[in-house]
């Protein structure tokens, strides 16, 4: 410091002490009057006291004091500490928030997509199971019904000797009778030994599926992929089934027919809809086209119906390996005739409706066309792989 204001003129300035008050605990004592040297000051409010005393070692008794204030950098300050502080630790937290956030989204979803897909899987295996429980008892008391005819006609040749012509007549009903469940059975073995060989492949899709779903760790697009394979192997099985029960309840007289309204082109889309996934479609070796005449809607058994169209169309995708699979409906009325609803009968219609079904694949011989709408009998066809011509 120089240039004192404070100084006596004429008066020798000998000693200095001063102070830096909230940093100094004691004086300080010098000669050199001219300098008094801090550093590293920590920031904050400071007072600097300075007193003289002259040659004769006077103290002056007015203590000069100068206001300091020693600011900090920007970012030693306590706000931009506080704030540098609340912003790591927002990132912080908003990051583990996020995070967890996400991981329990995750875990939620997929937790319960395999908790409904094994519920669904569980609740068709069930239905699976006692729709054969069903098959196997039915086929159970077919079998003893013809051992009670059998039994029954024996008893009578037996019994009845002195009544010829009576038994004779008895004995031919029966005989009939028998022949007629005989032939019921040999239709329901059969069906049961078609059944077991076309449960094989979508059941063993379904395990394996399953199986993979469950045990590794996959995507949640390939799980939902896979799943749609497992329910579309379990709607298969479960339609083969109802084929069989339909059929063994037709030919035992359980079966009774339903008469309801339905939409016939509604009908022919959920065909569609239910065999557009197959490898042969998806793959394009065939390509697969449902043909819809004019809106109408038909009185009569719409899963009879739909039975029908649909085991067609499968067959023909079956036996199809390359080219085109076409089905659907046309209409032909008579002149100045329109109807949008009509009910299936043998009486007399103002119009025609035909149903088609058009394929490239090998077709059905004409020497077996007499036999094709006899369930007896089973046509042995030998499938041939395309190699570039259209059979």
């Amino acid at each position: 410091m120089n240039s004192l204001p404070w100084i006596i003129p004429n008066q020798k300035i000998t000693y200095i002490k001063y102070k830096l008050q909230g940093f100094d605990k004691d004086w300080n004592y010098s000669k050199n009057f001219n300098l008094a040297s801090y550093t590293n000051l920590p920031a904050g409010d400071y007072t600097f006291m300075l007193q003289v005393a002259n040659s004769d070692g006077i103290w002056n008794d007015e203590v000069l004091s100068l206001k300091i204030i020693v600011v900090p950098p920007w970012w030693k300050t306590i706000i931009a500490r506080i704030l540098f502080t609340l912003i790591i630790a927002n990132i912080v937290f908003f990051s583990f928030r996020v995070r967890i956030n996400v991981l329990k989204k995750q875990k939620k979803k997929l937790e319960e997509l395999v908790k409904e897909r094994t519920e669904e899987v569980r609740m068709k295996n069930d239905e699976l199971s006692e729709k054969y429980d069903e098959i196997v008892t039915q086929e159970e008391e077919i079998r003893e019904q013809a051992e009670e005819l059998r039994a029954l006609s024996e008893k009578l040749r037996d019994t009845n000797r002195n009544l010829a012509e009576k038994v004779k007549e008895r004995t031919i009903e029966l005989e009939n009778a028998l022949g007629k469940a005989e032939d019921s059975q040999k239709l329901i073995s059969s069906f049961l030994s078609n059944f077991s060989h076309e449960i094989r492949t979508p059941l063993n899709a379904i395990m394996g599926f399953s199986q993979i779903v469950g045990g590794e760790e996959l995507t949640e697009e390939k799980k939902g992929h896979y799943a749609d394979i497992v329910e579309q192997n379990v709607q298969s099985l479960l339609l083969q089934i109802d084929s069989i029960m339909d059929v063994a309840k037709l030919h035992t007289g359980q079966y009774v027919l339903k008469n309801n309204l339905f939409s016939l082109s509604d009908l022919y889309i959920r065909i569609y809809n239910e065999l557009k996934n197959r490898s042969k479609i998806i793959d394009k070796s065939i390509s697969f086209e449902v043909n819809l005449a004019k809106e109408i809607e038909i009185k009569s058994d719409s899963d009879a119906f739909k039975g029908l169209i649909y085991n067609l169309v499968e067959n023909a995708i079956k036996y199809t390996e390359q080219g085109k699979v076409e089905f659907g409906y046309r209409i032909e009325f008579e002149q100045n005739t329109e109807i949008t609803q009509f009910e299936i009968s043998n009486k007399e219609s103002p119009f025609r409706l035909f149903l088609f079904v058009n394929d490239t694949g090998i077709g059905i011989p004409k020497e077996s066309h007499e036999i094709i709408f006899d369930p007896s009998e089973k046509l042995k066809i030998q499938i041939k792989k395309f190699t570039g011509e259209q059979g």
